[in-house]
């Protein structure tokens, strides 16, 4: 394979507007199967300005279903529910500070409690500045690696699924997260470490990860966001000379590829973590000797979502940005496929200050109510 796959098709962002926190649809709707209905969602201008076109809505009583499982379901396992690592209240994500307002008896500590889950995480890098929990990508019986936790907007239109690109459909998310996460044992045995979930609950769960979307149903100009000098030259380059849409196309600014960006070749990923004691070994040598690489994830509601890459070495937007005209990017396949990026410190300063317009929380056309709680910018 190579190390830029584009994916199938035009991704199109869907339109629905789901509040996590509370009821959603008609409790009387059949929920059998799922009902596909079609709805307005955007595609994209020249300028790459979300515009209208149909995609396809799940019935509102099987979202609300999956909603429940998302949040209260643990499955029979550790206590854990899929909303323990993706909270509403955080933007379906982790970050160090949400953690760190977490009570010690949280499900997510559950390997700090029960000896058969010692290595279920590692709660220095866990609790550690860069929120980092352990996936198995390479298979259960292979070493994992440390991920930061991916919010789960647009998942409807951004398959295949995980940092590594290896899931191709919900179901197979869902049902892999149970068994990494949610186990009782590491033996991971379905039937005695947890229960796998059933057909029509993982039709439920899709349904709803599938609903959870940006932007709001109104079309929006990218340009009528802009209001300050800074924030139009970041327009500028991001669609110009900072390349920035040779991955990061399209309504959902992402072109749907996994790509190598030097990420895993960063300074901080080439020496043991300092939280570790004793040291664990370097982040970036356990991805495949440093040279795997990473579904691009889309920037919608970027802002909201630090720290940032597959394994939060980038502790702020900034740090993301910049991290673009580093050695590592520059020497990394992505480098050579975009032909190099050089940007001054203004440059990073403007394109920055453009990406912190595509909000999830926050005024603006992309507002939401979804998850606004202690996030940044929302109310």
């Amino acid at each position: 394979m190579g190390m830029h796959t584009a994916r199938a098709g035009f991704v199109r962002v869907g339109v629905v507007v789901l509040a996590c926190t509370a009821g959603c649809g008609d409790s009387t709707s059949s929920t059998s199967d799922p009902v596909v209905v079609e709805t307005p969602s955007p595609t994209e201008t020249s300028t790459g300005t979300p515009t209208s076109t149909p995609t396809p809505v799940r019935s509102p009583s099987l979202i609300e279903e999956g909603e429940r499982l998302f949040f209260q379901e643990g499955f029979e396992g550790n206590g854990r529910t899929c909303g323990t690592c993706h909270p509403a209240a955080a933007a379906f994500t982790l970050s160090p500070a949400f953690i760190a307002s977490l009570p010690a008896d949280d499900p997510l500590f559950v390997a700090e409690r029960v000896p058969e889950l010692a290595g279920l995480e590692s709660p220095a890098l866990m609790h550690g500045p860069r929120a980092l929990i352990l996936e198995n990508v390479d298979g259960f019986d292979q070493p994992p690696v440390f991920r930061g936790v991916p919010h789960v907007f647009d998942l409807a239109q951004t398959a295949p699924f995980g940092w590594s690109a290896s899931l191709s459909t919900l179901d197979e998310f869902a049902t892999r997260a149970v068994m990494q996460h949610f186990p009782r044992s590491l033996r991971r045995v379905a039937g005695v470490d947890f229960r796998l979930p059933t057909p029509h609950e993982l039709a439920a769960l899709a349904a709803f990860m599938q609903s959870v979307t940006l932007p709001t149903t109104e079309s929006f100009d990218l340009s009528t966001l802009v209001s300050t000098p800074a924030e139009a030259r970041g327009l500028e380059l991001f669609f110009g000379n900072g390349k920035c849409t040779f991955c990061h196309s399209g309504p959902l600014f992402t072109d749907g590829g996994t790509i190598d960006t030097g990420v895993t070749r960063r300074p901080v990923n080439l020496v043991p973590p300092p939280e570790c004691d004793p040291p664990c070994p370097p982040i970036g040598m356990l991805e495949a000797g440093a040279t795997r690489a990473f579904n691009v994830p889309t920037l919608l509601g970027v802002a909201d979502t630090a720290p940032f890459f597959h394994d939060n070495s980038a502790a702020t937007l900034r740090d993301a940005v910049a991290h673009y005209t580093s050695a590592a990017f520059n020497g990394s396949f992505s480098g050579a496929f975009t032909g190099g990026i050089v940007l001054s410190d203004d440059d990073v300063d403007a394109i920055t200050a453009f990406l912190q317009l595509l909000r999830v929380c926050g005024p603006g056309p992309t507002a939401r109510d979804v998850g606004c709680e202690g996030v940044d910018g929302g109310p």
